[in-house]
């Protein structure tokens, strides 16, 4: 997670952090006169709260793409890796996942099960998606 940092409000000579909503917009907080120590005591409280929150956040509420897609995504990278690079694999996952999102992106993480990545699959079998090997031994989805 990506703490957001404060930022000087120059109209009111404040100090202000940005709070992105799960409506995808965002919420100002003013935490007082820009470089006093009462805005940096609330941005303090602030952040922890927003990383105590984040932890122990709600499943319901939590969409698939934050607990699952994305800390997936992020073990991918690490993992496909020979001699210093990412290998294609990488990609590859990212195409399915973009799949997997775009079919479940707005569902709670706790309705996400291994019944609906199964159909997410059988809809890719459908399509007569495939990993092609005859070019080279790196998989590459096609038929996207």
């Amino acid at each position: 997670m990506k703490l957001p940092s404060m930022e000087h409000f120059k109209a009111r000579n404040a100090a202000r952090v940005r709070i992105r909503q799960p409506n995808g917009k965002y919420k100002a907080i003013y935490l007082g006169n820009w470089g006093s120590k009462e805005a940096q005591e609330k941005y303090d409280e602030l952040i922890a709260e927003l990383v105590t929150t984040d932890r122990n956040a709600d499943r319901t509420t939590t969409t698939v793409p934050t607990p699952i897609v994305h800390p997936f995504l992020e073990h991918c990278e690490s993992y496909y890796v020979k001699n210093g690079e990412q290998t294609s694999e990488v990609s590859v996952i990212r195409i399915a996942l973009r799949e997997v999102v775009a079919q479940c992106g707005r569902l709670p993480a706790s309705q996400f099960s291994p019944l609906r990545l199964k159909a997410i699959r059988e809809r890719m079998i459908a399509q007569k998606w495939k990993r092609n090997r005859s070019i080279s031994r790196s998989a590459e989805l096609s038929g996207c």
